[in-house]
């Protein structure tokens, strides 16, 4: 210290004021707890005098330890919707100062919220680029109750969202929001800064607002399709609820804001309205996880009320062991005594269950399901990519299952660079997803603006992801694996690979033309049709072909007429060979009716037993050939010296 100095831990200022009444909240039905603002005196607590208005009788008046909370406890009980006044007079701190005789304020009974007394009502997840609201995340919540609730102790995403009495009336909103965003919302709404915000994923996640007692009130699992618009999902809109008592209908019920700044913080919502939920819930699919268990899942969440009492049909029969709801109330995992046949079609059949809006499930209540096998390299394909998207975020990745088995695609990953060493490893979805025999299914980060901009493309084998890849415009490897990082299919693109006439490649899907044929080879890629849009998104290649080498000749032409206009009919031909021995090592030419050479297709390339190259019409010069006839020159040579020349006739068909 400083010598001759009081030191500066020390305060000698008399304590000359009074003790002041900072709050009173109900604790329960018959409790108080009132506030002050400093220690109180002991000795003189247990004549102190509270007076209630509307009279409340008292049984009994404690102090707790930390000598400036009072607890009050009535001998009756409080009445909702009242409003009371305390004043509390006699009492001393612990200097002895007097409360004096005008200390006394205001309270109500509040209530612990239950399910959906309090609804998340607006999600700012991706505030940039700014429409008009400040550049920051929130989330609104809203009191549909007639409740006054306490939020002491509730958490958001986790997180608590206050450590102190904030009392939300009925029909109140509060903005919740990252801590030292609060001066950021020019509202009357109650806005609360959260410590520890978690930064809300622009894409979607599952939030969960819970009570003081752990009890789930409210749960989205939103995602940013739900704004049902590609140039609003971009960022600046909010997400707002429309219908506040159809607290089930989750995607149904949910859309982008239309209010011109992007969003209603703190205020009834752009697209408030009434939207009952009438329908009971939908069966989506059936999912053997394991060979003894099975997941079903459904369009919305269920009651857990009446769950114990759904019951549930097999044919063939199977007897279940027990069942579960999962957290979510979407899904019911179906545990059975004996494990499921494999690869034989089981049908399940749901009756009784009831969404939480209390709809009984209708005639959307049964699905196939197959025990799901493990996939080996060249089961699963990548048959069509889109690396240089129309819309932005509208790149997709395109499989093709070629095998007989049903295989679960939970865990499997997306990855770029090369088949030896992939990269940027991106989980195609955490959930059950199965993909079942000859079936398509596309993962974008984006659907909407794949269905957008390719009407024809089938909406339900669209998949939304997380993330994909980088796949730049120029070159980069496509790789698929399975969760234990095994590579079962890998395709290395360039942007070379595209039709020579076209304009441009923007919007241009590259397409695998035969399953057959390796996914490596070059040759078995070609740019999709015009007449298609310029891409096939869940199902069939307009550049498909079944190559086949069941013929005669060792090379072979198919198709021999054709014209390359990017119509999707015979934009191009394949030149198939196939040889007994193996060994060969071959040159292919163009060459026109004057013997001039108008497109070497490959030279000295050691050839497989089987296999194809195509023509797209192109000369090497790189314009269009004439229509009209050309003869393809297959040389081949093997080391032992043996040559053997093959001509077969191509013609391009004239333009009508």
């Amino acid at each position: 210290g400083t010598p001759g100095i009081q030191n500066s831990v020390f305060d000698n200022t008399p304590d000359l004021e009074g003790p002041l009444l900072l709050s009173a909240v109900s604790l329960s039905t018959d409790s108080l707890k009132v506030t002050f603002d400093e220690r109180l005196d002991t000795t003189n607590f247990a004549t102190a005098i509270f007076t209630f208005d509307p009279v409340v009788g008292i049984e009994t008046i404690y102090l707790e330890a930390d000598l400036k909370t009072a607890i009050v406890v009535f001998s009756e009980l409080l009445q909702t919707s009242l409003n009371y006044t305390v004043s509390v007079t006699a009492l001393s701190d612990c200097s002895g100062n007097d409360i004096g005789n005008d200390q006394l304020t205001t309270f109500l009974l509040t209530s612990t919220a239950i399910s959906n007394d309090i609804v998340i009502n607006e999600i700012m997840a991706d505030p940039t680029p700014v429409v008009g609201l400040p550049e920051g995340e929130y989330v609104e919540i809203y009191n549909r109750s007639d409740k006054y609730i306490d939020v002491i102790n509730y958490t958001i995403d986790g997180e608590t969202i206050t450590d102190e009495n904030k009392i939300m009336a009925p029909n109140e909103y509060f903005i919740l929001c990252n801590n030292g965003d609060e001066v950021l919302f020019d509202v009357t709404a109650e806005v609360i800064g959260i410590a520890s915000w978690n930064s809300l994923t622009n894409t979607g996640e599952s939030i969960s607002l819970v009570n003081a007692d752990s009890s789930v009130i409210d749960q989205v699992n939103y995602k940013s399709t739900w704004h049902n618009s590609i140039d609003k999902s971009d960022g600046g809109w909010s997400l707002e609820l429309i219908d506040s008592e159809n607290f089930c209908g989750e995607e149904s019920n949910w859309s982008a804001s239309i209010d011109d700044s992007g969003g209603t913080p703190g205020k009834i919502n752009s697209i408030n309205g009434n939207k009952p939920d009438l329908i009971g819930p939908i069966l989506l699919s059936a999912i053997a996880i394991t060979e003894d268990s099975l997941v079903l899942k459904f369009n919305e969440r269920l009651d857990a009320s009446t769950f114990p009492a759904t019951s549930y049909t097999f044919e063939p029969n199977l007897a279940v062991d027990h069942v579960v709801l999962g957290n979510d109330f979407r899904e019911v995992f179906i545990v059975f005594s004996s494990p499921i046949e494999a690869s034989l079609e089981h049908v399940v059949i749901v009756d009784l269950l009831k969404d939480c809006n209390g709809n009984l499930i209708g005639d959307n209540n049964s699905k196939i399901f197959v025990l799901s096998e493990a996939a080996e390299q060249g089961d699963l394909l990548v048959n069509e990519l889109l690396y240089n998207p129309i819309t932005s975020g509208g790149d997709f990745v395109e499989i093709y299952n070629y095998s007989e088995k049903y295989i679960n695609l939970k865990g499997w990953m997306i990855a770029n660079g090369n088949e030896d060493l992939p990269e940027n490893f991106k989980v195609i979805t955490q959930d059950n997803l199965l993909i079942a025999p000859r079936e398509y299914l596309v993962f974008s980060q984006d659907p909407l603006a794949v269905a957008a901009d390719y009407p024809r493309g089938i909406v339900e084998s669209l998949v939304a992801v997380s993330s994909l890849p980088s796949f730049p415009n120029d070159e980069q490897g496509v790789v698929i694996l399975s969760p234990s990082s095994k590579v079962v299919d890998f395709f290395n693109y360039n942007d070379k690979m595209q039709h020579a006439l076209l304009d441009s490649d923007k919007g241009v899907s590259l397409e695998r033309i035969s399953f057959g044929s390796q996914t490596s080879d070059l040759n078995n890629w070609h740019s999709a049709a015009k007449s298609e849009g310029f891409a096939t998104p869940g199902y069939v290649n307009s550049q498909s072909r079944q190559i086949s080498t069941n013929n005669s000749d060792n090379i072979f032409i198919s198709p021999q007429v054709f014209l390359p206009n990017q119509s999707g009919q015979d934009d191009f031909t394949t030149i198939n060979y196939s040889f007994d021995d193996p060994g060969f090592v071959g040159t292919v030419s163009i060459v026109d009716m004057s013997g001039r050479i108008v497109s070497k297709i490959t030279q000295n390339e050691l050839l497989a037993l089987e296999g194809f190259f195509q023509w797209d019409g192109t000369m090497d010069n790189g314009r269009k050939a004439r229509s009209g006839g050309y003869i393809v020159l297959f040389e081949v040579f093997d080391l032992s010296g043996n040559q053997i020349k093959y001509k077969k006739r191509v013609v391009i068909a004239p333009e009508l």
